[in-house]
């Protein structure tokens, strides 16, 4: 018996498992290793895929609000004609200030949220 069977009765101590390892076929080991590394690529690249996908900015509604909702709000009298004319004129400098076609980046609704200071 040679040292690699030996260790490796020792490891493995069934016989039936011995025989396969220590014959050393070195393309059913590649074939295998080939196997488990397409398979972790194919799981990493779908994890990526599935990431992007499910942290993708929604583009469909650009500010949050546009004029249209802020009426909306006010006539079902979720907004004070005070706090509609603030944020009609949020909505509306935010317009003006970006670029046609880009996102705007503040939240005209963010205004309606309570200040948070530090604790």
């Amino acid at each position: 018996m040679n040292t690699l069977t030996t260790g490796l009765a020792i490891v493995f101590p069934s016989p039936r498992f011995t025989p396969v390892i220590a014959a050393g076929s070195t393309g059913s080991i590649l074939l295998w290793l080939g196997v488990l590394l397409a398979v972790t690529l194919l799981g990493g690249l779908g994890i990526m895929w599935l990431r992007r996908r499910l942290l993708a900015k929604d583009t469909s509604s650009p500010g949050g609000f546009d004029l249209h909702s802020l009426r909306q709000l006010r006539d079902r009298g979720d907004l004070s004609p005070a706090e509609y004319e603030h944020l009609k004129t949020l909505v509306i400098g935010q317009a003006r200030a970006r670029p046609h076609g880009a996102a705007a980046d503040n939240d005209p609704a963010r205004a309606l949220r309570p200040k948070q200071g530090p604790p």
